[in-house]
């Protein structure tokens, strides 16, 4: 049997405590243990609240970032779909129905100067030539009325005026074709009349051919603005990108710090 050791027992009496146990703690110590704790732990909960918004923050920039990413994509694309379509417009339908315009106004002029040949002279060679112009003027006239009727500009109804002056100055022509009716055209108010029918075809044409320019120069100048509206916008997408870039980099960097300086406070209270 071992004996226990009488000057450690007495030592550890006298210092009022017993062998193999702690000094008790007084109260007011116990109270400032638990004060400095719940800071140290009020500390940590502060940290995390920040932590959790300036990942929040981030996650949202982030966002931000990718949908400037998906419009600095989508808007270059949709404006060269848009400006295809209208150079298609331009280039395809109405600069080709413009000439097809100017091309049936010159055959109608043509007409007009064969007529009043064959009124003067009695010409066949000039009522040959008047009719050859009938046959080319309804071959233009079907290209010039396709081109019109194109899904693109849909402007069908834009032909008429010249397709209804025109009718009715040729029928106006039917009776002069001939030995007896070319002398009664000559010298009654049938010429008076033709002129003015024929003026009428004249303004048609020009009316045409201006329409048609004036829609051409407009699809141009959309197009102009749209190439324009697209570089401004594509400029302020690069800039919210960077200034976005930026921020989120900010707020990554700042989440760094933070979190090592919580794991630094961490660390100090163990």
């Amino acid at each position: 049997n071992v004996q226990p050791n009488p000057g450690v027992c007495s030592d550890t009496l006298a210092k009022g405590g017993v062998l193999g146990h702690r000094k008790p703690v007084p109260v007011r110590q116990r109270k400032y243990e638990v004060i400095a704790i719940e800071g140290i732990h009020g500390r940590q909960d502060n940290g995390n609240a920040w932590r959790g918004s300036i990942r929040v923050l981030v996650c949202r920039g982030i966002a931000f970032l990718v949908v400037v990413i998906l419009a600095m994509w989508a808007v270059p694309v949709a404006s060269t779909v848009w400006l295809s379509g209208l150079e298609r417009e331009v280039e395809e339908v109405l600069e080709p129905a413009r000439r097809t315009a100017e091309d049936l106004a010159r055959v109608h002029a043509r007409q007009m100067l064969y007529f009043q040949e064959w009124l003067l002279t009695g010409d066949f060679l000039a009522e040959r030539q008047y009719r050859d112009l009938l046959r080319d003027e309804a071959e233009i006239a079907a290209d010039l009325k396709a081109r019109l009727e194109s899904p693109d500009v849909a402007l069908s109804a834009l032909n008429l005026p010249v397709v209804n002056a025109a009718i009715e100055w040729q029928l106006h022509h039917v009776g002069a074709f001939s030995d007896r009716g070319r002398p009664a055209f000559v010298d009654g108010p049938a010429l008076e009349a033709d002129q003015l029918l024929f003026e009428r075809l004249l303004n048609a044409d020009a009316a045409l051919v201006d329409a048609l320019t004036r829609r051409a120069q407009a699809a141009r100048d959309r197009a102009v603005t749209a190439r324009d509206w697209t570089l401004l916008v594509s400029l302020g997408l690069v800039a919210l990108g960077l200034v976005g870039a930026a921020t989120v980099a900010g707020l990554a960097r700042r989440l760094r710090t933070l979190v090592r300086d919580v794991r630094h406070r961490h660390r100090e209270t163990l």
